[in-house]
């Protein structure tokens, strides 16, 4: 009679071993990490481009990893994602076809530049530069520490606009809504400075939850601090875009098909924040709380001068417009030649200061029905990605991507924001590393 006799089935292999020291793209990436938030500190004008000092560092970071990725290739790039860079390549090329049709092909070409240099490129310094968790590690607090930073001088820039204090040039923001500050950090306005601080909060709820310290401090402690400087924004954006964000990082955060059960310690957070507002509110005679819940409810009402009457009068001329040339739209960049033209708000601006302030009309515009089908399928795999990948890291991060590409970019044309393909280069980064460092166990082979 046979005998088959199984040998014992072998250990799985131990992870790679992440190297101590600093190789030179992720120090370059993590400088550009933590100055992604700068729009006006650092940055150079060049005749209607701000080059951000962001986009030299994680430029120069692409040319390292990506020499680095020929000489040592890690996982296959459309492996980390499912879909995410398929659909991206997909975009791109609709882009460059489009722009063969465009009115001014200098607006065009600018736009291109912009999206190559400004989206692209970094996404790949960072999603090929950070080969190791303890590098992924290494970006995620450079993004953290750089946002705590800002979030640091935006209070200042409360107070010095609140008490007269000096302020250096170029970076005060005096807008006042009700007679109640805002602060935008180093950031165009507070839109924008709102756009990257929830980007951060969704690590930093995330922490709280896993009871992580970052900064050898409790994980409340910064979250706390980027929610108050949430609050002193006063963008109602963030105000609404928040719940969303914090439900999807819940879900994120959880290994299962369900909110973390760890949901309390973010209960705690929000009351605490509430406290903070509240204490903040009272030297300057303001019910923070209160006037949120009020900035909150005027969203709903159409005929608000400050931006809604605005954007419904834009939209509207858009929808026109887009029915005009639904094939390949009006090329990338040009949609401002129009605007100028057509809305008072816009009268007299440089056409590339003119967007369409919405993710779904903007696609449209510039690149037409297919660029919007391929917008709308990246945002479904980026929310897939929230609740589906094996790193957790990439989970939140991913949560945060969706809830900006969900309702922020409703009202703001940031898809192609540095600061939106710096997170998900980390995002990509965090399960590209995941799946090079997961062990395979082996089957038992009979003999």
């Amino acid at each position: 009679m046979a005998v088959t006799v199984r040998r014992p089935a072998v250990a799985p292999a131990a992870p790679r071993t992440a190297p101590r020291r600093w190789r030179p793209e992720v120090a370059l990436v993590c400088a550009g990490l933590f100055l992604c938030s700068s729009d006006r500190f650092l940055a150079a004008d060049l005749g209607g481009l701000t080059l951000k000092p962001s986009y030299v560092l994680l430029g120069a970071a692409a040319a390292l990893g990506a020499a680095r990725e020929v000489v040592r290739p890690g996982l296959p790039l459309r492996s980390a994602v499912p879909g995410l860079l398929p659909v991206l390549a997909a975009l791109v090329a609709v882009y460059l076809v489009a722009s063969t049709t465009a009115t001014s092909k200098l607006l065009a070409v600018t736009q291109l530049v912009v999206i190559v240099g400004g989206a692209l490129l970094p996404f790949l310094a960072i999603g090929l530069g950070l080969r190791h968790r303890v590098d992924v590690d290494r970006g995620l607090t450079a993004l953290f520490a750089g946002t705590l930073t800002a979030a640091t001088f935006g209070f200042y820039q409360f107070a010095a606009a609140t008490l007269g204090l000096p302020i250096p040039g170029g970076l005060a923001y005096a807008g006042a809504v009700d007679g109640v500050g805002r602060i935008s950090a180093w950031s165009y306005e507070p839109a924008f400075y709102v756009f990257h601080l929830e980007l951060t909060l969704a690590l930093a709820v995330g922490d709280v939850l896993a009871g992580r310290r970052r900064f050898g401090v409790r994980p409340e402690v910064p979250a706390a601090y980027l929610l108050l400087s949430l609050v002193l924004a006063n963008a109602r954006i963030g105000f609404l875009s928040f719940p969303i964000l914090l439900l999807l990082v819940l879900r994120a955060s959880s290994d299962r098909r369900r909110l973390d059960p760890r949901a309390m310690r973010v209960v705690r957070l929000g009351a605490g924040a509430i406290v903070a507002a509240v204490l903040v509110g009272l030297p300057f005679g303001v019910n923070l709380p209160s006037y949120v819940a009020a900035r909150v409810a005027s969203v709903a009402d159409t005929q608000e001068a400050e931006s809604n009457a605005v954007r419904v009068d834009l939209y509207g001329t858009e929808l026109d417009l887009a029915k005009d040339r639904p094939l390949l739209g009006y090329g990338p960049g040009n949609i401002g030649l129009e605007l100028v033209e057509l809305i008072p708000a816009y009268a007299g601006a440089p056409p590339q200061t003119a967007p369409a302030n919405n993710l779904l009309l903007q696609a449209v515009l510039d690149a037409g029905v297919a660029s919007l089908l391929l917008t709308v399928a990246f945002v479904a795999v980026v929310v897939r990605s929230a609740l589906r990948n094996r790193s957790r890291d990439a989970r939140l991060l991913f949560a945060g991507a969706a809830a900006i590409l969900l309702v922020n970019a409703m009202t703001a044309s940031l898809f192609w924001d540095l600061r939106l393909w710096a997170v998900l280069g980390l995002a990509y980064a965090a399960a590209r590393t995941t799946a090079l460092e997961r062990p395979v166990r082996p089957s038992p082979r009979p003999s």
